[in-house]
């Protein structure tokens, strides 16, 4: 195997093992977890997490060879369905937490920064290419 069909292959694994540690950090029971008695605090843990899934999967290439403009609606749009799905599955009862809109709504931004994060390393990556 060459250096250049392991990276993918790298990216790709980084991002589902991501996948399921966010899934199960976000289903272990609520009394389990260390308490942050700082305000908004949980709304900028979604941002992050959820900005650091978006620009896995988007460095991942699970998206194809589309252009930028797919890419990122795609990433958003599965950001969206794993929010919700997240969300939904947190009113089981037995994991004692609380499906939040809010939460979902803080994926969102943090999946639209990384979109704007990525577009933004793509830029800088060609105009650095174009100058060599």
């Amino acid at each position: 195997m060459s250096a250049g069909t392991a990276r993918p292959k790298i990216r790709v694994v980084v991002f589902w093992v991501y996948t399921a540690l966010l899934a199960i950090a976000t289903h272990i029971p609520n009394r389990a977890l260390p308490q942050i008695e700082i305000r908004w605090f949980d709304k900028f843990e979604h941002v992050s997490a959820y900005g650091l899934w978006t620009l896995l999967l988007l460095m991942s290439g699970l998206l194809g060879d589309r252009p930028f403009k797919q890419k990122a609606c795609l990433a958003v749009f599965w950001c969206v369905v794993l929010a919700v799905v997240d969300e939904s599955l947190q009113m089981i009862p037995i994991l004692n937490r609380v499906g939040d809109p809010l939460d979902i709504a803080a994926d969102v931004v943090g999946s639209v920064c990384a979109v704007c994060a990525f577009w933004v390393m793509q830029r800088l990556r060609k105009s650095g290419s174009d100058r060599t």
